[in-house]
């Protein structure tokens, strides 16, 4: 029975961090690499043809470096201060709803009604994954 349980820690330890962990090889990637690689899911998933993929990716681009600076100012601002103030909160809140407006106006263009619909139907899918894994107590640790 002792030999299986370490047998069983040392297949988890080989494996390693995986999405959802906090050093995921995503995080290491430029924001044009993290495009260049959605917007090929993306064709395969939607059917993009060549103008709607570098559309996309050209987004992307754009929406991953937004993401990038945003996290790296929220950081710089957590170990400034241990919480943010509710108004920070809440600007915060607002921006990010604001740019994400703007994101799905813009993938909205680029798509078509059909590959729009199939995209926000995978974005409400991911979203219920993710909540459920939060309920269960997943915190992604």
């Amino acid at each position: 029975m002792a030999v299986m349980v370490l047998a069983g820690l040392g297949l988890n330890a080989q494996r390693g961090p995986g999405p959802g962990h906090g050093n995921h090889p995503g995080k290491e990637m430029s924001a044009e690499q993290a495009a260049t690689l959605h917007s090929k899911r993306m064709t395969l998933a939607l059917g993009l043809d060549d103008r709607q993929q570098k559309e996309v990716k050209a987004l992307l681009e754009t929406e991953f470096q937004w993401r990038k600076e945003t996290h790296e100012a929220r950081k710089a601002n957590r170990d400034s201060t241990a919480k943010a103030d509710p108004e920070a909160r809440y600007a915060h809140m607002n921006a990010r709803l604001d740019h994400r407006i703007a994101f799905e106006r813009d993938l909205k263009e680029i798509l078509s009604e059909a590959q729009f619909d199939q995209w926000k139907k995978h974005q409400h899918r991911k979203k219920g994954r993710k909540e459920h894994r939060r309920q269960k107590g997943h915190h992604g640790k």
